[in-house]
């Protein structure tokens, strides 16, 4: 009784069955040899990992849009299309971190105002389309003022700006970042190349991820 009254809260928010309707979509554009086969994948799925992954999800997400009823109630289309974009995201996700963070950003949803209709189409792609080491890089690191692609040294901060060597991991990370346009160039010609600060969209990211700065 818990899991259908927690499913219908939800699709009130987000659609009727998510996990069903997202795989029953990609079969309907894919076609070819795989459109028969998926809504048998959907059951399979269903009865693994993958519905326990995106069950508990829903559950959470579904308590905390019932303890901010009245903030669900004034909801904006805004905020209503970032919250749709995590539900749908977490069917795409196969990674715990990942789906706490969209845990965080339906929570921060719910009660960022002002967001207006541009904001809410970058914010809804960018959390569709982050990795968990871009957040985690994010939030921790947001603190700085510029990011620096040098090789030395690297891995610390120097006053306002953090130190990235372009050939490690994180290096991989702030090229992932400048490519989803939350990083971009401090300067012109060269430089730019080198030094990059974090956009203006960042910072609502940021709140929505639940960060240092929420």
């Amino acid at each position: 009784m818990e899991k259908s009254t927690s499913a219908s809260a939800l699709e009130k928010i987000a659609g009727s069955p998510l996990t069903v309707a997202a795989l029953t979509t990609v079969a309907a554009i894919s076609g070819g040899i795989l459109a028969p086969l998926l809504p048998a994948l959907a059951d399979t799925l269903a009865t693994r990992r993958f519905q326990e992954r995106v069950e508990a999800f829903m559950v959470d997400v579904n308590a905390t849009l019932a303890t901010e009823r009245e903030a669900v109630r004034e909801m904006t289309e805004e905020q209503l299309k970032v919250i749709n974009e995590c539900v749908l995201a977490a069917m795409q996700t196969t990674r715990d971190e990942k789906l706490a963070f969209l845990k965080a950003a339906v929570a921060g949803a719910l009660t960022m105002k002002g967001m207006n209709s541009q904001e809410s189409v970058i914010l809804s792609r960018v959390l569709r389309d982050i990795s968990v080491e871009e957040a985690t890089f994010l939030v921790k690191n947001f603190r700085f003022s510029r990011v620096a692609l040098w090789s030395e040294p690297a891995g610390e901060g120097q006053g306002e700006t953090l130190v990235v060597d372009p050939s490690s991991p994180e290096g991989l990370t702030v090229s992932g970042l400048v490519a989803l346009g939350l990083l971009v160039g401090a300067g012109s010609g060269y430089d730019a190349l080198q030094t990059l600060i974090f956009t203006g969209i960042t910072a609502k990211l940021i709140v929505l991820l639940g960060g240092p700065h929420a």
